[in-house]
């Protein structure tokens, strides 16, 4: 693969359309083909405190053991510490269990009063990437010096798992919970690539708990990656986006395909959806093979990501960009376009439940401004326009205007995110979908004879639509798979990164919406045409049929007009 690979500056999503969708950050990061630092600075994690920025790395020869850069901007100038090309370190002395040389992947925060760092080591005498990575802990009260005083190690991991190593603690602000995730095998092993999590004590130097796993790699679904590295949780308005680096080769990091993707977790201990889409950052101008990197929050709290070029026969240099998990004001698309009776209006749904009215459309309340911080991913409205529902991750309804409410999920029930929603034609019930594809059913809705779906196929479910008689739905899964239920019939499907499915009015027939912009049309649709190759830096995220063609909206806020349909506006 070229080494200079487009840079997708915005990951597909898992977001689906019209009435049903679902949701994930969508990243955005503007990167820079100068580095931050022009020296030796793998995977990186960057802190700030008292007009500081701190870059934490795996050792080098200007740092050993684990190195630190400093610098008072969080782009750029980052140096030695010491002020001399050697002894910028910030392990000066590794406790005697651990073999020297062999630390790695520092994890760096600030917790009951004290700076702490998680990272990886051999257990003594054995060699780097030997499958006998452990996780030690040390701690100082003033940056960058640590110390470990550990006898031995903190955890290394279940057995035959290939190790454990990248560990990367925060703390949830919603509970002030400490917490750490790591990922196994370090390429020892031929055990797949899993990715864990655990509470922290209140200390933040101990386990709470047991380990949870959170995901582990599924190979054949994920052709671009055979391993997860340096996994990082990162809270986000309430949801849980989980940043991660792969790779296709045996030693991932040095390869040019080496990429950084994402995808969201409903919890600190999970569970996660399995990534299924393209990386977000991927080879760009002459940076081969970004990856390692890790968020971080300027002094302001804005965003950045620091990551560092492949290991392609060179050093690892270190770059650090402007980085977002994704817009948090309310009146940012989450995917849900949802047309009004007659065609001539639309509603689109704010990620943090803001409803927006165009054309005829009228806005009957919505939850954008009141602090919600989870995130909305679907709507339906009524069959006469005078009312609709939203529905967010957790399996949380609300209702307005003349939509009644008939039941919602509690959070603690629920395995996957809660990803599609559709109501039922005179609006006495509703459904609403898992991405493991488990339907539950309110009101007059029932799942009997349409049945409780199992898996689907390897890709998680992204979208529902239900047919015109409410007598049965189809069920869409990120891979292009349709799976009717009931009364639905298959018109058909195809193989792509899609995110979005909208039934015809007589029923006979759907359009599938990609990522990309494309629409693939099945039955009694009619392609009106596509945005693909016109989106920019956007991707697309819902759509919603016209009188006369459809509308396509991305997580930008266009609303791009197809066929007949007329356009009423957009929040781009």
């Amino acid at each position: 693969m070229s080494c200079m690979r487009r840079l997708l500056v915005l990951a597909a999503v898992l977001v689906s359309l019209g009435t049903p969708s679902a949701v994930s950050a969508a990243p955005w990061i503007a990167p820079s083909a100068t580095p931050a630092f022009a020296g030796d600075g793998p995977d990186p994690d960057v802190v700030y405190s008292n007009g500081t920025y701190y870059a934490f790395t795996t050792g080098t020869t200007l740092g050993n053991h684990l190195q630190v850069l400093e610098s008072s901007a969080p782009t750029k100038g980052y140096g030695s510490s010491t002020g001399v090309s050697y002894g910028s370190t910030a392990l000066e002395t590794p406790p005697s269990w651990e073999q020297v040389n062999t630390q790695t992947s520092p994890g760096v925060f600030r917790y009951d009063n004290k700076w702490i760092m998680f990272y990886d080591a051999s257990a003594a005498p054995f060699a780097g990437f030997s499958g006998h990575s452990c996780l030690s802990v040390a701690t100082t009260v003033t940056l960058p010096k640590f110390t470990d005083a550990s006898t031995g190690p903190l955890y290394c991991g279940p057995p035959n798992s290939g190790s454990v190593l990248d560990p990367s603690p925060y703390v949830d602000p919603a509970t002030g919970l400490a917490y750490l995730t790591w990922k196994t095998n370090d390429g020892s092993s031929r055990a797949a690539s899993q990715v864990w999590a655990v509470q922290l004590s209140a200390t933040g130097t101990a386990f709470a708990g047991t380990p949870v796993r959170l995901l582990t790699v599924d190979q054949p679904l994920l052709g671009w990656e055979t391993t997860f590295d340096d996994p990082q949780m990162v809270p986000n308005g309430g949801a849980f986006d989980l940043l991660f680096s792969a790779g296709a080769n045996v030693n991932p990091y040095a390869s040019s395909a080496y990429s950084m993707a994402e995808t969201t977790c409903t919890g600190p201990l999970g569970p996660c959806v399995q990534p299924t889409l393209n990386p977000f950052l991927t080879s760009y101008a002459n940076v081969s093979g970004p990856g390692g990197g890790a968020y971080f929050a300027d002094a302001l709290g804005e965003g950045y990501l620091a990551y560092a070029n492949c290991y392609c026969g060179s050093i690892r240099k270190l770059y650090v960009a402007p980085f977002s998990m994704g817009a948090i004001r309310s009146n940012v698309p989450s995917g849900a376009v949802v047309a009004t009776p007659d065609g001539k209006g639309y509603w689109v749904l704010g990620r943090y439940g803001g409803v927006s009215p165009f054309g005829d459309a009228t806005w009957l309340g919505g939850k954008g401004g009141q602090g919600s911080n989870h995130v909305y991913v679907a709507m339906s409205a009524t069959a006469d326009g005078k009312g609709y529902w939203i529905v967010n991750s957790h399996g949380g309804v609300a209702n307005y205007g003349d939509a009644s409410w008939w039941g919602g999920l509690a959070s603690a029930n629920l395995t996957s995110p809660v990803v599609g929603f559709a109501a039922t034609g005179d609006g006495t019930g509703y459904w609403m979908v898992t991405a493991s594809g488990q339907v539950t059913a309110y009101g007059s809705a029932t799942t009997e004879p349409l049945g409780v779906p199992g898996p689907l196929s390897y890709a998680p479910v992204v979208a529902m639509a239900r047919t015109t008689d409410s007598r049965g739905y189809w069920l869409l899964s990120a891979d292009g798979t349709v799976t009717p239920y009931g009364d639905a019939t298959s018109y058909g499907s195809v193989a792509g990164n899609f995110v979005g499915i909208t039934p015809t009015p007589s029923g006979n027939g759907y359009w599938l919406l990609a990522a990309n912009g494309g629409v693939s049309n099945f039955g009694d649709a009619v392609w009106s045409g596509s945005m693909k190759g016109r989106l920019g830096e956007s991707v697309a995220v819902g759509l919603a049929a016209a009188p006369s063609g459809y509308w396509i909206a991305t997580n930008s806020g266009r609303i791009s007009n197809l066929g007949g349909a007329y356009w009423y506006g957009g929040l781009g």
